[in-house]
């Protein structure tokens, strides 16, 4: 926006954003980044504000400015700046701020902010309070931005995220780490990993584990997400069903898959870090098992990312010779 060359005064509301049904200022800084008082806004000046609202996911907190950096005066000048709220810290918080989540635009879902490494004692499921599933129910979307944290589920015996229908949870920028159940257990529902995403399935004794076990639903890996199997013999990804679906939209793999039935689609070049170990166990209708997402053409490249490491019939019986 343009205004004129005007003499300001620190501390005076300078620009407002509203949010719903709150409203956030942002304040005029008292200072340049050389530690210049900031007051006038002079002509002929170019301005580029950079600013990050932080909604908190309970109660009415206060508005907090920190971090905020100014350049000197040029052509073009710049303010770093936060309006920055509480951000969510604890678990209780957490699960607070995904009770409270009401969005359904997947254009503008509910947006959480991690402040801190989470350790997660108990799953935290997506679902109405006693219910399963809404039926009928518009689906609710949530975004996740871990802000480069961690939610750690070592030793809890219940994973991390367990997400049912109606549900569509999106994350970015964080760690997920699981010991002793899935990071992510989609009993139905979406969930996609963005840019910044890592789940890491830890060794442990149980084999039949999965970072991510998906019943019914899907699971969505963007490009700069990465979901791993730290053991040989658990799963990285595991698809139980026909009605478990795959998304590879450029995101890695690294170590099994398991597949009851095709469920893949690969809807962008795979990196070459991906390492998918197919494990199969054919159902009563099969398909192709890796198949182009629409407007992408499957390569050869991409096919070769993967490994047929075992194939079994439905009874269980291995059959992997007789596919190879």
């Amino acid at each position: 926006f343009i205004i004129a060359p005007q003499k300001v005064a620190t501390g005076t509301d300078w620009i407002k954003i509203e949010l719903a049904d709150m409203t956030f200022v942002y304040k005029m800084p008292a200072t340049l980044k050389d530690g210049t008082p900031l007051t006038q806004l002079e002509s002929g000046k170019q301005l580029t504000l950079m600013l990050n609202l932080k909604k908190s996911p309970a109660g009415d907190p206060e508005v907090v400015l920190s971090g905020y950096q100014i350049s000197g005066w040029s052509n073009e000048n710049e303010i770093n700046g936060e309006l920055n709220l509480d951000e969510v810290s604890t678990l209780n918080d957490l699960e607070a701020a995904i009770a409270n989540a009401t969005s359904t635009d997947p254009d503008n879902p509910t947006r959480i902010v991690l402040g801190s490494n989470i350790t997660i004692t108990s799953s935290i499921d997506l679902k109405d309070a006693g219910t399963k599933a809404r039926s009928g129910a518009a689906t609710r979307y949530i975004e996740i931005d871990g802000n480069g944290k961690c939610l750690n589920a070592v030793g809890n015996n219940e994973g991390i995220f367990r997400i049912y229908e109606n549900y569509s949870l999106t994350l970015k920028n964080i760690r997920l780490e699981g010991e002793k159940a899935p990071c992510i257990y989609l009993e139905t529902g979406a969930a996609i990993l963005e840019s910044g995403t890592t789940l890491t399935l830890k060794s442990g004794y149980n084999t039949n584990l999965a970072a991510v076990n998906v019943a019914e639903g899907s699971i969505t890996l963007k490009e700069g997400a990465t979901v791993t199997s730290q053991s040989d013999s658990r799963y990285a990804l595991f698809c139980g069903s026909d009605l478990a679906e795959l998304h590879l939209e450029g995101g890695t793999v690294s170590g099994r898959i398991g597949l009851s039935w095709p469920s893949i689609t690969v809807g962008k070049a795979l990196p070459d870090g991906f390492n998918g170990q197919l494990y199969i166990i054919l159902a009563a209708n099969n398909g192709e098992l890796i198949q182009a997402a629409a407007g992408y053409t499957l390569t050869e490249a991409d096919r070769s990312k993967f490994t047929i490491v075992s194939v079994s019939d439905i009874q269980g019986n291995d059959v992997t010779s007789e596919s190879s």
